[in-house]
């Protein structure tokens, strides 16, 4: 799909049967309906969640934060608007580590990041070097 602010309800409940489909071959809990998709790409502000790059008008992927081949839920808490760059580097990667290679590479701490790190008990603000060693 194309990032847009009102997606057709045709384009979300196919989006929704796709992730619904890949979501039941890993055996995920959870079930997405078209207004979490909705609420996703809207909540996003047009804007990947881990990168913070400008989706308006570009491609874009829903993400599992939590992978689900990692214990992730197929629920709306655990999904976020993200680039297919970010999408394909994260891969089945714990959050907190793909969070902290964002980090370490000069990214951006967006709101996301900031939020899988304290779930994961680490800050943005230590330095990274001195949390990883610890």
């Amino acid at each position: 799909m194309r990032y847009q602010d009102l997606p057709s309800a045709a384009a979300l409940a196919r989006y929704a049967a796709e992730l619904n489909a890949r979501a039941r071959s890993r055996q995920a809990k959870g079930q997405i309906e078209i207004d979490d998709l909705r609420d996703v790409i809207l909540s996003s502000a047009g804007c990947c969640g881990w990168c913070a790059v400008n989706l308006t008008g570009a491609a874009f992927e829903i993400d599992h934060i939590q992978a689900l081949n990692r214990g992730g839920n197929h629920v709306r808490s655990n999904l976020v608007l993200s680039c297919a760059s970010c999408n394909r580097k994260k891969g089945e990667k714990a959050a907190a580590v793909f969070a902290l290679e964002l980090l370490a590479a000069g990214g951006e701490t967006t709101t996301l990041i900031s939020r899988v790190l304290r779930e994961a008990g680490l800050s943005p603000k230590v330095p990274i070097q001195t949390k990883l060693l610890s």
